[in-house]
C-alpha cells in the first residue's frame, strides 16, 4: 500500500517541484490528515463522483495548510497531482469510514487548529 503511493509521489515529484519542497514528516502528516478528513471531503464532491473533489474546500485548505506549515500554492499543487493516490490509498486500506481517530498524536493538532479552523474528529470513547 504505501509503495503505491511512494511511487505516485516519485512519479510526481518529477511533475511538480512542490512536492519536493515538502519534508517527509509533512508528507506523512498530509497522509494522515487526508486519510481522516477522507468522509468529510466526500461530502464536497460530485453525486456521481467516486474521487475525491479536484479543489479542497475553504476549511480543509485552512487546516492543512496551518497543520503541516505549508502555503496554498503549494498544498493545492500536491492536491492536484496526488488526489487519485489518496483514493487508491484509501481504497486499499481497511475501511476506517466512521471509525476513531486511529493515530493519537495527532488529536492536538485537531483540537488545537482543527477547531479554529471548523474541522472536527469523531472520537469512540
Amino acid at each position: 500500500m504505501f509503495n503505491m503511493l511512494l511511487s505516485d509521489v516519485l512519479d510526481a515529484a518529477r511533475l511538480c517541484g512542490d512536492i519536493e519542497a515538502l519534508s517527509i514528516s509533512q508528507f506523512c502528516l498530509l497522509q494522515s490528515l487526508i486519510s481522516h478528513l477522507y468522509d468529510h471531503l466526500c461530502w464536497h464532491r460530485s453525486p456521481d463522483s467516486d474521487t475525491l473533489p479536484v479543489y479542497l474546500p475553504p476549511d480543509v485548505t485552512k487546516f492543512l495548510c496551518e497543520a503541516i506549515d505549508i502555503d496554498q500554492d503549494t498544498l493545492s499543487n500536491v492536491w492536484n497531482i496526488l488526489r487519485s493516490s489518496f483514493v487508491k490509498l484509501r481504497t486499499e486500506s481497511e475501511d476506517v469510514s466512521h471509525s476513531p481517530l486511529r493515530n493519537a498524536s495527532l488529536l492536538p493538532l485537531f483540537l488545537q487548529v482543527g477547531l479554529a479552523c471548523g474541522i472536527g474528529i469523531y472520537i469512540n470513547s
